[in-house]
């Protein structure tokens, strides 16, 4: 199964892969309000065509049968 988020890019120190930020809310019920998480995630450029603050397009798959995810960067939108 495939799934598409949006993140952020934070770093770009190796050559094709680089670490991103994820940003989701997240909503209380019992205060009734929204908070902003993030998460942080490494993922492969194969083409080497990101740069840092990059707004990008990430797929997030997963091996069949197995927990195992990995991440493949998709599309940028600088």
């Amino acid at each position: 199964m495939i799934f598409y988020k949006l993140g952020l890019i934070i770093s770009k120190k190796t050559s094709k892969t680089a670490i991103l930020k994820y940003f989701y809310n997240s909503y209380n019920k019992k205060y009734k309000c929204t908070t902003i998480l993030s998460q942080q995630y490494w993922i492969h450029d194969l083409r080497n065509e990101s740069w840092e603050g990059d707004w990008v397009l990430f797929k997030v798959k997963k091996y069949p049968q197995s927990k195992k995810k990995y991440y493949i960067l998709s599309k940028i939108y600088s």
